[in-house]
């Protein structure tokens, strides 16, 4: 039984009590209307007050009881707030919370760090607010429609994985992973997930650098290079094609690796 059922009861027993002093009272005035003996009286006023100490006791005691059991609860309460708050700033993830219409009620230090802004700042603004400049993985605007927090509280679905550009007010970009699902029970609001992963992007970016630098190596390069496997020809530079003397990449291919082997007469 919750606390506001016993003390809802507690509260009936007290007024239970009382109205038997008021009915005895009325009792006892009707004994002296009739002019009953006081003896009476006395008998059935020490018999209330005897029912009525009795039921006092019992409801001071059940008070008492539920004082402590809700001191318990409200330190039990306390100390999960406590943990709470630790965890939910101390892990290694942005984490923003909003209600039901997008406004941002809470958000942690990981978040700051990552965005770039203060909790002040950050409680101002709502999830698809025009101050967030956020970009694609291919550099172009990302419009608020495609926020996977905001697409979230949209289509009442969890949006996973979503990869995002924030741009810092010194133009410096982070970017994050963001995952974003709606809180429960409905309308209840949305809680929006992020990590970093700028150190990833940027080791895929240098990798895509040097793929390239490394192909306008090969295909700038005055000797022929050809790659081939099980003998037949998957790559062939012009200068490749040039020594062979065909006039594509395909027109190499319908040739078996063997049969080029022998370089063309005067090579």
């Amino acid at each position: 039984m919750s606390l506001e059922t016993n003390e809802s009861l507690l509260n009936y027993q007290i007024a239970a009590a009382c109205q038997k002093v008021t009915n005895f009272l009325d009792h006892a005035n009707q004994l002296f209307a009739t002019s009953q003996s006081a003896v009476g009286i006395k008998d059935e006023w020490s018999a209330a007050s005897a029912e009525l100490r009795s039921a006092t006791f019992e409801l001071v005691r059940q008070k008492d009881e539920m004082s402590a059991a809700r001191s318990a609860m409200e330190e039990t309460l306390r100390a999960s707030l406590v943990k709470y708050s630790m965890l939910f700033d101390s892990i290694p993830l942005g984490i923003t919370v909003s209600d039901q219409n997008g406004a941002i009620l809470e958000t942690n230090q990981e978040a700051e760090r990552l965005l770039g802004l203060s909790k002040e700042e950050h409680l101002q603004r709502s999830i698809d607010s025009p101050q967030w400049r956020i970009i694609q993985p291919d550099g172009t605007p990302m419009l608020p429609d495609e926020y996977a927090c905001v697409r979230a509280l949209q289509e009442k679905r969890r949006i996973e994985n979503v990869e995002m550009g924030i741009v810092k007010p010194d133009e410096e970009v982070t970017w994050i992973s963001v995952t974003a699902a709606p809180l429960p029970p409905e309308n209840s609001g949305l809680v929006v997930t992020y990590s970093d992963i700028t150190g990833r992007k940027r080791t895929e970016d240098a990798l895509r650098e040097s793929e390239a630098r490394y192909r306008t190596l090969v295909e700038m390069a005055p000797f022929g290079i050809i790659v081939h496997q099980e003998g037949e020809f998957v790559y062939a530079n012009a200068a490749a094609l040039r020594l062979y003397g065909a006039n594509t990449f395909v027109e190499l291919q319908t040739k078996r690796f063997w049969t080029w082997f022998t370089l063309p007469t005067g090579h």
